[in-house]
């Protein structure tokens, strides 16, 4: 609620963004992944990692970051423990 300066009506909206857009973002993150595509992993983590900073916890919004880097960096092996 802090992020949101104690306005519920704007977070339920952020929310609803949230819940809408993140299946497909996810979907495409993976898919970007299976199929070595660095230029759209790195499009759709940065979509994931700038809507999660805003109203998610440090840990999660981290991890679309890294997704974010290995876009970018083209490095898209899967290595254990790499997420």
């Amino acid at each position: 609620m802090a992020r949101v300066g104690n306005d519920q009506e704007l977070l339920r909206e952020l929310i609803g963004m949230f819940l809408e857009d993140c299946p497909g973002w996810v979907e495409q993150i993976q898919s970007s992944v299976r199929g070595a595509d660095a230029r759209n992993l790195k499009l759709f983590a940065h979509l994931l990692a700038a809507r999660l900073r805003t109203s998610a916890s440090g840990v999660v919004t981290e991890a679309a970051r890294r997704l974010e880097r290995m876009g970018q960096s083209g490095e898209l092996g899967r290595r254990r423990g790499s997420l």
